[in-house]
């Protein structure tokens, strides 16, 4: 099988439909020739689509490729095998196929059991008519209905795949199926785990005789959310027997029907258009209408979304809901049809932002539900900074203030660097599967030594692309505690020269990334965060690496947001989370422990500021008193020899949430701050020369703690706690 079964629109069905004409007189011509040549490919490419539809039509197939950006049709000649020049391919018997959709379909009908089985149940608590909780209700089985339908799935195990078929081939296929005692669990499990996450903790409902539309509510969600579960599985049987049957015999030609939506069903019956359009799908059509309209706090209703989610936010609790049922679906296929489908992105933790779209300010009246925040302290806060400052939470702008009224575009002078080592993050990610055939080829990455990329250069020769990222790549010997961290403040020591690094890393690929690191920033920075008013080195092709960057305070959140959300932005990873991790924490503690990749970090001990702002070289004692350290959770580390956080007594490297506070600094008071724990960012210009990461957060503090669930405006305590790192009540958590 060359190809796999991918999502394709109708608009290219019909593409290949009109193709009929033409397709039986090309078969003919094939199966005359196919005997007499070897796999030939002849095809017309589009850049870079994966694959599409196949349909066998004996010695030739033809092989639609759809993407966002084109399609291809190939025709595909082959001799003795396909696509193989010495022997046939091991495809599946008919036995086999039979026996893998035997069991596929028994998984897909123990799963509606047990769902459909589970909220009757449920449904029956909310009413008081018995007691229990998403598991005790899977457990009960008060029909015998889910275990009738799991003997089916024992019944047909035996029936279908077990023993020889004629030929003596065996009858289960080493591939595609696992054993049905497993499919029975996982379903079972699945359907207990959706629910138990939408309901909340303990995964018991509301009661109706306490809250009739809660209760309400909560069933009506549920059971769209089902039926949306019930679509997923049916329309990936639907594409994996297609795909069994046309061939597949590998992991990878079954992957990509997992989560695949051919003909938009998934679509428009799942995830249609947005809070308050009249063409909306079903379970935005249930958070609306039996839920917010009949005066439902949603986050009562599924507390497990809460935050980033507000009361009222039905989209933000819609794409909830979604991220669950597409994580679970992922998973539970790689288990069941014994896969390894990369299920990243539909498992992260979920991540509100603005996408490429404007960000909009919350209304006073909503900061307090939508943001945590105390509308009126951060009002008072404006006079007290008297300069232009925002604050994100939970991806929302919650509060802004611009002296002159409006957003304007200022010099972020060295929080460039921060944006500067974000792109280098992206430009790796990028080429992470480019091949490698010498010298200035292959994946960028930041244990490559310079010279790799670069001829020339004035620092270290045996410097990696890390030492210059934390600045030191200038000292004569880099082994442990032998380098001193000097700060880089114009670049003309050692970080511009990265710029000459990137843009010969994505000159191997110009057409996809672009001509130069100009052009490659706009696509894919500036393009997908939709940073609008962003200027870089006057968008010049080779970019000073230390400062030169304009941009408003808006597009500062935005970095610092992707930044906090570890490289993903309206659900696209844009840069590998390592990457942001190695941004964030210290990157060889013996140089300095506040300074990883370009950026600035909390530390307790034994950090310098590079010997600038003329302060002593070891300083010992936490400049923010409220703010976690940045330490790593082991050691050593990438290229550190470290062993320990390297801090003096009494500061110890323990921490229960590893949510170090870091900034991108720039002079004359320009911030973009993040507090992971608390999914919060800060950004402010023009607020002083000796401004920090604490500038910010010791001025509108008392917002946040005021409306804190646990401290409830109890300071003392709040920053008693998680400046120790054991205080992290947002810290995103997945699926």
């Amino acid at each position: 099988m060359l190809a796999r079964m991918l999502e394709h629109s109708a608009e290219n069905e019909n593409r290949m439909s009109s193709l009929g004409i033409f397709l039986p007189k090309l078969k003919l011509l094939l199966d005359k020739i196919g005997n007499m040549y070897k796999p030939v490919v002849v095809g017309l490419i589009a850049e870079g689509n994966p694959p599409g539809s196949v349909r066998s039509m004996g010695h030739a197939g033809v092989i639609q490729v759809m993407g966002k950006r084109g399609w291809v049709l190939a025709t595909v000649l082959w001799g003795v095998g396909f696509l193989g020049v010495d022997g046939a391919r091991a495809e599946l018997t008919r036995d086999q196929q039979k026996c893998v959709n035997a069991l596929h379909t028994n998984f897909q009908k123990v799963s509606t059991r047990v769902g459909a089985e589970t909220l009757r149940c449920l449904s029956d608590v909310a009413k008081q008519k018995t007691a229990g909780t998403v598991e005790a209700c899977v457990a009960a089985d008060l029909r015998g209905k889910i275990a009738a339908a799991k003997e089916k799935t024992l019944q047909h195990d035996g029936d279908r795949c077990d023993g020889l078929d004629k030929s003596g081939q065996p009858r289960r296929p080493d591939v595609f199926v696992s054993s049905p005692e497993q499919i029975n669990t996982t379903a079972s499990e699945r359907e207990a785990t959706l629910l138990a996450g939408l309901l909340g903790p303990g995964g018991a409902p509301i009661l109706a005789s306490e809250n009739a539309s809660a209760a309400q509510c909560q069933g009506a969600v549920a059971r769209s959310m089902n039926k949306c579960q019930d679509l997923a599985l049916r329309t990936f049987n639907q594409c994996r027997k297609l795909a069994v049957k046309d061939g597949a015999d590998t992991a990878a030609e079954l992957e990509a029907c997992v989560l695949s939506d051919p003909k938009g069903k998934i679509a428009r019956a799942c995830n249609l258009g947005s809070q308050g359009e009249k063409k909306i799908d079903k379970v935005r059509r249930s958070l609306e209408r039996t839920c917010v309209s009949k005066d439902v706090d949603l986050c009562a209703a599924f507390p497990h979304c809460c935050p980033p989610c507000s009361s009222l936010d039905v989209d933000c609790v819609h794409q909830c809901v979604q991220l669950r049922s597409s994580c679970e679906t992922c998973r539970d296929l790689n288990v069941v049809s014994d896969l390894a489908n990369d299920c990243d992105l539909e498992c992260l933790p979920l991540m509100v932002d603005p996408g490429d779209g404007p960000w909009t300010v919350v209304p006073d009246e909503r900061v307090v539900a939508e943001c945590g925040l105390d509308p009126d302290i951060l009002n008072a806060v404006d006079e007290q900074l008297g300069q232009p400052w925002a604050v994100v939470r939970y991806g929302k702008l919650c509060h802004e203030y611009y002296p002159s009224g409006q957003d304007e575009a200022r010099h972020a002078f060295s929080a460039t660097k921060t944006l500067a080592a974000l792109v280098t993050g992206i430009a790796s990610y990028e080429t992470r599967d480019l091949p490698q055939a010498g010298p200035k080829t292959g994946p960028l990455s930041d244990t490559d030594r310079v010279d790799y990329w670069l001829d020339s250069f004035s620092f270290n020769p045996d410097a990696q692309i890390a030492h210059v990222l934390a600045m030191v790549a200038h000292n004569e010997d880099l082994s442990f505690e032998a380098m001193e961290h000097i700060y880089d403040a114009v670049g003309t020591v050692q970080i511009n020269r990265l710029s000459d690094v990137v843009n010969t890393a994505i000159a191997q690929d110009p057409d996809r990334l672009g001509s130069d690191l100009e052009v490659f920033t706009q696509k894919f920075l500036y393009s997908p965060l939709g940073m609008t008013d962003s200027v870089w080195n006057a968008g010049l092709p080779d970019k000073v690496y230390a400062f030169n960057w304009f941009a408003t305070l808006h597009d500062m959140a935005r970095v610092g947001q992707l930044i906090l959300h570890d490289g993903i932005w309206d659900g696209k990873r844009l840069l590998d989370p390592e990457w942001v991790y190695r941004m964030t924490h210290p990157a060889f503690e013996d140089s300095n422990t506040s300074y990883g990749y370009l950026t600035w970090l909390v530390a307790n001990s034994n950090y310098n500021f590079g010997g600038i702002l003329g302060l002593p070289n070891k300083l010992q004692f936490p400049l923010d008193t409220c703010s976690p350290p940045a330490i790593h959770p082991s050691f050593p580390h990438g290229l550190s020899e470290a062993v320990d956080c390297y801090y003096e007594p009494p500061y110890t490297c323990d921490q229960q949430f590893d949510v170090g506070v870091w900034g991108a600094l720039g002079a004359l008071g320009q911030l973009i701050v993040g507090h992971k724990g608390l999914d919060l960012v800060m950004v402010g210009q023009d607020q002083g020369t000796v401004a920090n990461t604490a500038t910010l957060w010791n001025a509108m503090r008392a917002a946040l703690v005021d409306h804190d669930p646990i401290y409830m405006g109890d300071t003392t305590s709040f920053c008693e706690d998680y400046r120790a790192g054991d205080y992290a009540p947002d810290l995103p958590v997945a699926p």
